[in-house]
């Protein structure tokens, strides 16, 4: 199709039909010109924003079939949640949990006349529910637990406030708990810098997320981790949750749950500093006056730990 006049007619590229022979003849003694083709014009954009919607439009990578590279998550993002928003939201959600528990059940205690027993309990459930709300992070609930015991006279209302809080900070502070205190703030360390998610983004460039060999790097990398954090498995997870998400078979999901879970029982006995339960038997050891070196307990938890790996393979 080729314009033909000033004003716009299309040369169909059909001679007229002028009747008889000479009409065909006619048409067979005239040269054929050769049909232009007119590609589609683009106008210039007019501000920047119409140029980069127009580079995004037509850039080669928007052709591509294959998803992204995955990007790091940065510690400010351009998708924040407005701070208006962020305060009604604590309001409505985290608010009365965190009311209930720092007011009302201290409010309660002190009222009723409780016993030790009973106070103990409340303060369990308070934990309980600031955990199962995310009203805090873990290590901060950690820290609330000697304020509300204070506040609450958790050993009764025969000592002092300042008799309560000088017994709960003596025992609360000492070796375990600032192990524990510290591989929290280790945690959430590692999820704001998106450590491990530059790491699942580095394997993912060479092998498959369905493949055997990522299943055996992510375990690997789970058994590091939770053999110097107490809760190096919920890193992982939260790594590996925005995979799980493009639309994965729901076995691979199930293959991948259940090696985090394997690899992270089997790092959770390699060292002492390991996992709670790790820090509880060396200080019931200690009070019975028997002391473990380093070097003895991976004596004994490398085996273990190599016999779990051979099962889950």
């Amino acid at each position: 199709v080729a314009p033909t006049g000033s004003h716009g007619s299309l040369d169909l590229g059909m001679e007229a039909d002028t009747g008889g022979a000479g009409g065909s003849a006619a048409s067979d003694a005239a040269p054929r010109q050769p049909k232009t083709v007119r590609h589609p014009t683009i106008d210039a954009p007019a501000s920047d924003e119409e140029a980069e919607h127009f580079m995004r439009m037509y850039s080669p990578r928007s052709f591509c079939s294959t998803p992204a590279p995955l990007r790091r998550r940065h510690l400010s993002s351009a998708t924040e949640i407005p701070e208006e928003l962020q305060w009604r939201q604590f309001l409505t959600l985290k608010g009365p949990p965190l009311l209930l528990v720092a007011v009302l059940l201290p409010l309660c205690m002190r009222t009723f006349g409780l016993e030790p027993q009973a106070r103990c309990a409340l303060i369990m459930v308070g934990v309980l529910t600031l955990s199962l709300f995310e009203v805090m992070p873990l290590f901060c609930v950690a820290l609330f637990i000697p304020v509300m015991g204070s506040v609450s006279a958790v050993f009764g209302e025969a000592r002092t406030m300042m008799t309560t809080s000088t017994i709960l900070l003596g025992s609360f502070f000492n070796q375990t708990s600032f192990l524990v205190l510290g591989s929290l703030v280790i945690n959430a360390v590692f999820a704001k810098c998106g450590i491990l998610d530059l790491l699942t983004s580095t394997l993912l460039r060479r092998w498959k997320l369905q493949s055997k060999s990522f299943l055996l790097v992510i375990m690997l990398c789970t058994m590091a981790a939770c053999s110097v954090l107490c809760s190096g498995s919920i890193v992982v997870l939260a790594a590996l949750k925005p995979l799980m998400r493009q639309g994965l078979e729901e076995s691979c999901i199930k293959r991948l749950l259940l090696g985090v879970a394997f690899a992270a029982n089997a790092g959770s006995v390699l060292l002492p500093i390991s996992s709670t339960t790790t820090l509880i038997t060396l200080s019931l050891l200690r009070d019975f006056d028997h002391r473990l070196s380093l070097w003895s307990w991976i004596f004994v938890s490398g085996p273990v730990a190599l016999l779990s790996w051979i099962f889950v393979s």
